[in-house]
């Protein structure tokens, strides 16, 4: 078998590896002519992955059963290299867990001083740091519950703020006269009426705690916001007396008092068990 292979200028023909890419992975290369990008991402004690605009590939060096040999392109006659394998590359869950141990090392956001200085990271840096593909990275951030978006910066932010700004919202929206369950589709209107929390904190509640717009209107979501507080009350009821049980009745009573007065959680508290799923163990 024989076949071409350019270089870079500047790049040392002697020091490379042949990696086997996903179909999917080299159309999409060839059919952009020139505006996708694959790139690897890793160091230290992390496995290198190779990583698209939208998805992530584990690698692993196979060895071939025959030994390839590199001729000089100008010198056919010339072997200035072998290569004994090649980098298989498949599919794989992005690694996501570094976006929030980043986020974690940062100055956060903090409602009483929102603009410290290098607070959180940019996009740009969150992709050269995370072990994911842009749009699962934008995913995740979308997803989070204690992520802020200031300018161009994300920074994460405490589980108090979040719970407060919520509560706030809920009483705003009573007062404007708004069903809080059922909120209007504009965020920049939400944010307006809620003058008494940052709006990046009220936009995060609104995207973390209601669905996209539909119709002109964000549903809440209930499943997600009661879990939520069931979280809060775990926290707020696990100390050193509790030994790890805690009673049934005493979880419900704290997870109904953390709720905003005008939260209906009556479907989610009749089935605790599966609310808490992945939280704690229920024993009835």
């Amino acid at each position: 078998m024989k076949a071409d292979l350019r270089f870079a200028e500047g790049v040392d023909k002697r020091c490379y590896r042949l990696v086997d890419l996903p179909v999917e992975v080299l159309s999409e290369l060839e059919a952009s002519a020139g505006e996708a990008r694959a790139w690897f991402t890793g160091g230290g004690s992390e496995e290198m992955v190779l990583t698209t605009a939208s998805a992530t590939y584990a690698m692993r060096f196979a060895e071939n059963s025959n030994s390839l040999f590199v001729l000089d392109a100008e010198f056919p006659q010339e072997i200035v290299g072998s290569l004994g394998g090649h980098i298989e590359v498949s599919s794989c869950a992005p690694r996501v867990a570094r976006l929030h141990q980043v986020l974690q090392d940062r100055p956060h956001y903090d409602p009483d001083d929102p603009t410290p200085k290098n607070l959180g990271a940019t996009f740009a840096q969150l992709v050269d740091l995370v072990q994911a593909s842009e749009a699962e990275i934008q995913t995740e951030l979308d997803s989070a519950q204690t992520v802020v978006r200031v300018g161009d910066r994300y920074a994460a932010t405490s589980q108090d703020a979040v719970h407060e700004t919520l509560s706030l919202l809920f009483d705003s929206a009573v007062l404007k006269g708004w069903d809080p369950h059922r909120l209007p589709d504009s965020n920049d209107e939400i944010v307006a009426a809620v003058p008494e929390s940052p709006a990046p904190l009220v936009s995060l509640a609104v995207r973390h705690f209601y669905h996209p717009p539909a119709e002109g209107f964000r549903t809440l979501d209930a499943q997600r916001t009661a879990r939520f507080l069931a979280e809060r009350a775990l926290r707020r009821l696990d100390t050193p007396a509790t030994a790890k049980r805690i009673p049934l009745t005493d979880f419900l009573a704290c997870w109904q008092r953390l709720a905003p007065v005008d939260l209906d959680l009556e479907e989610q508290m009749a089935d605790p068990a599966t609310l808490l799923r992945g939280l704690a163990l229920v024993d009835r």
